[in-house]
């Protein structure tokens, strides 16, 4: 089964958005057209849901990301955000093909049992450590955050400080 795919924008670094449910596609076009405006190529698969011929399952859904990813990125490893149920497939897929994504933005993420997400959150506060002792702008209210490198401005950064990473953008030209 084919995956619908909206594409959006032309140039630029490469975002997959994930959306929730699995079965409430479409609501993250608005986002996907904002970042394609700030010079980002976006991916919004439709991922499966309802009634299918192969049983739904965590594995069913990662294989299918990892076919968008081997047939979409050609070689360049996407910034992958995922909101919701769309976050633990991020998740997921990471944890399976741990090279194939440059970035994972993880919103509203739940987990799949507290072993893994104790290990995600440790790896999470290193990553995120290294890059803040090299970044010079402030994000006030927020203690541990991290830019997300793309090409140009604005760019993405991630804050660690709360329960659920969150992510914003911010601008050199400020």
């Amino acid at each position: 089964m084919a995956l619908t795919v909206r594409s959006y924008g032309d140039n630029g670094p490469l975002v997959v958005l994930l959306h929730g449910g699995p079965g409430a596609a479409g609501y993250l076009a608005p986002l996907a057209r904002a970042l394609a405006e700030h010079r980002l190529r976006v991916l919004e698969p439709f991922q499966r849901g309802g009634a299918t011929e192969a049983p739904l399952t965590v594995a069913r859904h990662v294989a299918d990301l990892e076919a968008l990813l081997a047939e979409r990125c050609q070689g360049e490893p996407p910034a992958v955000v995922g909101h919701s149920w769309g976050a633990m497939l991020a998740l997921a897929h990471a944890a399976a093909h741990p090279r194939r994504e440059a970035r994972v933005a993880l919103i509203g993420c739940g987990s799949f049992d507290a072993a893994a997400r104790a290990g995600f959150e440790g790896a999470l506060a290193a990553r995120l450590a290294a890059q803040a002792a090299t970044c010079n702008v402030v994000w006030p209210g927020c203690p541990r955050w991290s830019p997300i490198p793309t090409h140009g401005s604005p760019r993405w950064a991630i804050c660690s400080s709360r329960r659920t990473p969150s992510i914003r953008w911010w601008s050199t030209s400020r």
